[in-house]
């Protein structure tokens, strides 16, 4: 499944599809327990929020200016790849290599990837 707004919001819960990819240039992306192999986020200006009962794939989210929150269960696997340019990065799991704009990391058996890039902006990994 595929969409781009221009100006406005995107919010899609409750799905299950084999790849997502959604894009908006002005507006905030939230998306709740969604179930695909391959999800990207894109958004010039705008916060993304992503909360997922499973991680079952890839997922890539990018924003030019706004805040990234991603919520996984404890038990996910994947390997992390996050960055930002004026911002801060927390996280819940345990990420070995980090800086203040970069952090690297693998969690469990590091099956899925995990790419969030904002350019301004906070990036936070929480987990449920």
């Amino acid at each position: 499944m595929e969409g781009i707004i221009y100006a406005g919001n995107i919010t899609a819960s409750d799905l299950k599809l084999d790849s997502l990819n959604l894009t908006s240039y002005a507006g905030n992306i939230s998306l709740d327990n969604i179930l695909a192999s391959n999800i990207e986020t894109s958004t010039s200006a705008g916060n993304i929020k992503i909360d997922l009962d499973k991680l079952n794939g890839n997922l890539f989210a990018n924003t030019s200016a706004g805040n990234i929150k991603l919520v996984l269960p404890e038990n996910s696997n994947f390997s992390l790849d996050a960055s930002v340019s004026v911002g801060n990065i927390k996280s819940d799991f345990p990420i070995d290599d980090k800086d203040e704009y970069n952090t690297k990391g693998t969690i469990g058996n590091g099956k899925n990837k995990v790419k969030l890039k904002t350019s301004a902006g906070n990036l936070s990994i929480k987990s449920k």
